[in-house]
């Protein structure tokens, strides 16, 4: 049997701690916002290498582990894959052994780890074919 009024004098101090986590976590969350305008604040202009020029960039590239899973028409996994080889605010550079044409849309999984993954839509912008794979510049929403 539960004694309620044990509980009912316990209510006030639940509630201000649990107001209190909440208000630690909204901090945490503005803190992240401020911070990531600034941690990401490299030069447009990147190096590509010794004694190449700067590439004109709307958005930083950032080096990335990540995975594409292109799925059917009905959201399920498909068997094709590609590697993320870097990403941007709006986009992604991909390795694939999946030919696609520039215009093409497509769905996918863009798996981050192996137990995080997000369903996003992409659009191919431009296409380097490579022997056995291509190089492939997508735009990317999330959705």
């Amino acid at each position: 049997m539960i004694q309620w009024s044990i509980l009912l004098r316990l209510f006030p101090a639940i509630q201000f701690a649990l107001f209190g986590i909440s208000g630690i976590l909204l901090l945490g969350a503005l803190a992240g916002f401020l911070l990531q305008g600034s941690a990401f604040a490299d030069s447009v202009n990147s190096v590509t290498g010794p004694g190449k020029k700067p590439e004109k960039r709307r958005q930083p590239r950032h080096p990335s582990d990540a995975t594409i899973e292109f799925l059917d028409a009905y959201f399920n996994a498909s068997s094709d894959r590609a590697d993320v080889l870097n990403l941007s605010k709006e986009g992604a550079c991909l390795l694939t052994a999946r030919h696609m044409a520039v215009g093409e849309k497509f769905f996918a999984r863009l798996r981050l780890t192996p137990a995080v993954a997000l369903r996003v839509a992409g659009q191919v912008v431009w296409e380097k074919p490579g022997n056995r794979q291509a190089f492939y510049g997508v735009l990317i929403k999330r959705f």
